[in-house]
């Protein structure tokens, strides 16, 4: 299992490479919406929305090794996931914030738990991602709950 989790050498691969293009969709989402809404709030809800997708960029790729066939799937639908991500950032603080918010905890469910699942016998890479995933579920809580909002709750900024 230990193949899943980091790489012997510094190629990047095909799979490596697809998932950068779905990330940078999705910044230049947000800033298309900095660019409709240039103002103190919508700083803020692109500020938000960058962290966020950065954040699963990050996540995603210090840890893995995508020439593993089942990182390769795993990085699959985490692509998929993150186009969802992508289509709601123009409306995420409004009618799409559901979609964004669960589409960014389940890649982050995902992630974290495909590498609890791959650290094997690692107990110390096993503790850090199930603390991991322990703030990741504390956090979904705000996601999701921001995402059900209503449009009128971002306008105290």
């Amino acid at each position: 299992m230990a193949q899943l989790l980091c790489s012997n050498d510094n190629r990047v691969g095909f799979v490596g490479l697809s998932f950068d293009p779905v990330i940078v969709y999705a910044i230049t989402r947000v800033s298309h919406h900095l660019l409709h809404q240039h103002d103190s709030l919508g700083a803020v809800q692109a500020g938000l929305m960058f962290l966020a997708v950065w954040w699963v960029r990050v996540c995603t790729t210090w840890a893995l090794n995508p020439d593993a066939p089942a990182v390769r799937g795993m990085l699959f639908v985490l692509m998929a996931l993150g186009l969802y991500v992508s289509m709601a950032i123009p409306d995420a603080f409004a009618e799409r914030g559901l979609i964004f918010a669960l589409a960014f905890v389940a890649m982050n469910w995902l992630r974290t738990g495909f590498v609890y699942l791959a650290a094997g016998n690692y107990a110390t890479v096993k503790r850090t991602f199930a603390r991991i995933m322990a703030w990741f579920v504390a956090s979904a809580v705000f996601w999701i709950r921001g995402g059900r909002a209503e449009p009128q709750a971002w306008q105290w900024f």
